[in-house]
């Protein structure tokens, strides 16, 4: 069972054991690393757990741009606090062109039984129109998730959400 960690204000966590101790402290006295030495010369050294206390949780960018290579617009979740309306605008286009498709099958079908069952080829010129027209337009967004990850800095990443 995992125990929740409580800091107080005037105690930080160990960069090496995470666990809580009095700020100033220059031994831990959980793991007896030398806290002093840490830092020295290393600085700014920012464990992964003091990031966090910051508000910084990195993020990598070669794992945002291979999410958008392999699954689209659904890499700007990795990054959502900052690229929440890429998204939401995304997602908006893609319901919007389902809706379409659906409802020009639904019209199509209802053609269809209503007057000629047979005789649904001329309903398949506008459909391969804009289909093509469908496709572009995935493509665009899935091509504009690759570059929007290909062209930030790495600060971005690296300091996420502050960066």
């Amino acid at each position: 069972m995992a125990e929740t960690i409580y800091k107080e204000p005037d105690e930080i966590f160990c960069p090496e054991c995470g666990r809580t101790i009095k700020r100033g402290t220059s031994i831990c006295p959980h793991c007896e690393v030398n806290i002093k030495e840490l830092f020295e010369g290393k600085l700014p050294y920012q464990s992964p757990i003091s990031r966090m206390e910051g508000g910084i949780t990195p993020k990598s960018k070669t794992a945002a741009i291979i999410l958008a290579i392999f699954v689209g617009f659904w890499a700007w979740l990795y990054t959502y606090g900052k690229n929440a309306k890429k998204f939401w605008i995304s997602i908006g286009v893609n319901a919007a062109m389902v809706i379409i498709i659906l409802a020009y099958f639904l019209s199509v079908l209802s053609n269809a039984i209503s007057y000629d069952a047979y005789n649904v080829d001329f309903y398949s010129g506008p459909i391969i129109v804009f289909s093509i027209f469908m496709n572009i337009i995935s493509s665009g967004i899935w091509i504009w998730a690759i570059v929007d990850n290909s062209v930030k800095p790495n600060s971005f990443y690296e300091k996420y959400p502050k960066g």
